[in-house]
């Protein structure tokens, strides 16, 4: 089950029997057919309220529904003078002006209001209201700016060109605020360069020290442009020591093409920060990495969709950087239920675990189906042609130490992807180091793509000294001390193109209740004891 793609959400006027965003629960299918569109209001507004058409209005009107404002920062000001909490609709067209939001007040776009006809009935693809921002930090909500207020219905064409400040090129920027961004389309724009570090960057919404406040970023399609160091869909960033926190749902992101490519890239998330039930494909990079979600911070990721699709994944073309669908350096995580690819690479992770500025905190990886996706293909001048569903890294850190401990890793569907060389497990720390998992237990083993002339190492050890020791014996993978490992299998996990488990799955029954979800990818409950499914399905 999936979440409403963009183009329904919030996309029916009164009168249709279909749903709304609003009415579509994470993990349902589409409309739901008793559903009221009009039980948000914002969708089917009446007289009350500040109303805005670029094809018919203008700033001289009064802002009703027959005479209404031209541009948005004219029905922001009037909405403000009115007092109390307002809404601002705004009706289709393109609109290329500056727009902060206003506590209090919520922004609402895609209605029809143009010269022929005004109604203003709601549909994000027919009538779509367009934002053209004129600087490159994007639509802004600035501090102040809380949970009670609503940016949704909009699409925002990032600007493209240079930008003389970090962050770069922005769509969205929340910047100590707490706003709910709800279906909106959101494109970054094309960045040629940047004349300091770190401004040379395409993101589609920059989350910038929220501190306590927690936006809402829910059910969007946003895609970063191209750039030169970093594409990312979402960013958070911490400033003075201060993190930001969001609720990531529903949403399909998407990074362009940069030295690094992050679907999501957070620096700087603070704890209760929450990345759910998204679709999230990383874009290509060169010289670079090419990440899902790429993380040094305390968060939840459960029942994502990461790289899942073939024909839009990313390429990382370089031969010495392992690009993962979750790449964790040094963070603290709970990663649950997720369907997780690595990107075409020669070095392909599902999921990058890794200590390199500072020690590694808890990582829980549980319940989940990763691979390590790759390229398929030898890489140019070099024999490195690997792929792992779990990749263990340790590197120059002078807090880290010598030995590297790194994840707690149960009941997950381990598939080590399509390269020359396939692990389920790789270590492979930097010379003079070793790093090896918590503990490993109650994993199905596998490789799923039986290809001829492949080498298939259930666990990879690496020593101190570089030498590796692949194992690939079950018995004595389940039975050794370094890593702790009991319980894993290596048999056909029998799971369809939607990754649900068979009915003969020996995957049924097999898991463990520590560090498990209490539910599945869809929602489905997971038995307190024993009857644990390995994998993101629990088979009821």
């Amino acid at each position: 089950m999936r979440f409403l793609p963009f183009g329904l959400l919030l996309a029916f006027g009164c009168g249709s029997s279909a749903a709304t965003g609003d009415d579509v629960p994470p993990g349902d299918s589409g409309p739901q057919p008793d559903a009221d569109p009009c039980a948000d209001p914002n969708n089917c507004p009446g007289d009350t309220g500040t109303f805005v058409s670029a094809l018919r209005g203008a700033d001289s009107n009064p802002g009703t529904k027959a005479m209404p404002f031209k541009s948005i920062g004219a029905g922001l000001a009037h909405a403000k003078m009115l007092g109390g909490e307002q809404a601002v609709f705004v009706a289709q067209g393109n609109y290329p002006e500056k727009v902060t939001l206003v506590q209090g007040i919520d922004l609402n776009g895609g209605y029809e209001c143009n010269p022929t006809s005004c109604k203003w009935t709601r549909d994000l693809v027919m009538f779509e209201a367009t934002i053209t921002n004129q600087d490159f930090e994007g639509v802004l909500a600035g501090a102040g700016v809380g949970a009670g207020t609503l940016f949704g219905g909009f699409k925002v064409v990032g600007k493209d060109g240079s930008p003389p400040t970090p962050p770069g090129s922005v769509g969205v920027t929340v910047a100590g605020a707490a706003p709910t961004i709800r279906g909106n389309k959101i494109v970054g724009g094309n960045v040629t360069g940047g004349n300091v570090t770190g401004a040379d960057r395409s993101i589609g919404i920059a989350l910038r020290a929220t501190g306590s406040n927690i936006a809402v970023i829910e059910n969007n399609d946003i895609t970063s442009g191209s750039a030169g160091s970093l594409s990312s869909a979402i960013t958070f960033e911490q400033i003075g020591g201060v993190n930001a926190v969001a609720q990531v749902t529903s949403n399909i992101l998407r990074s362009g093409t940069a030295r690094r490519s992050d679907g999501i890239a957070a620096f700087g998330a603070g704890p209760g920060t929450v990345i759910s039930n998204n679709d999230i494909t990383a874009g290509n990079s060169s010289m670079g990495a090419s990440n899902g979600i790429e993380t040094t911070s305390t968060m939840t990721i459960d029942g994502n969709r990461i790289n899942t699709d073939p024909a839009t994944v990313g390429t990382c073309t370089q031969s010495n950087t392992w690009c993962a669908g979750i790449a964790s350096i040094g963070a603290t995580l709970t990663i649950t239920n997720n369907v997780v690819y690595g990107p075409k690479a020669f070095r392909g992770a599902g999921v990058l675990l890794s200590e390199a500025e500072v020690p590694a905190g808890a990582v829980i990886l549980n319940g989940n189906y990763v691979n390590g996706g790759g390229a398929g293909g030898s890489a140019s001048g070099t024999t490195r042609n690997e792929s792992a569903a779990v990749v263990l890294t340790i590197g120059p850190c002078n807090t880290c130490g010598l030995k590297g401990i790194n994840g707690r890793i149960r009941n997950n569907i381990l598939d080590g992807g399509i390269n020359l060389n396939r692990y389920a497990v790789r270590e492979d720390p930097a010379q003079g180091k070793t790093t090896t998992v918590e503990v490993l237990q109650a994993n199905e083993l596998w490789f799923a793509a039986q290809l001829p002339s492949r080498s298939d190492t259930l666990y990879r050890q690496v020593t101190a000294s570089g030498t590796p020791i692949d194992i690939k014996s079950l018995v004595l993978l389940n039975t050794g001390t370094t890593p702790v490992a009991s319980q894993n299998r290596s048999e056909d996990p029998m799971i369809d193109a939607t990754w649900h488990l068979g009915a003969n799955s020996a995957c049924i029954n097999a898991g463990v209740p520590t560090d498990s979800p209490g539910k599945d990818f869809e929602g489905d409950l997971r038995p307190s004891a024993g009857g644990y499914d390995i994998g993101a399905d629990e088979r009821p």
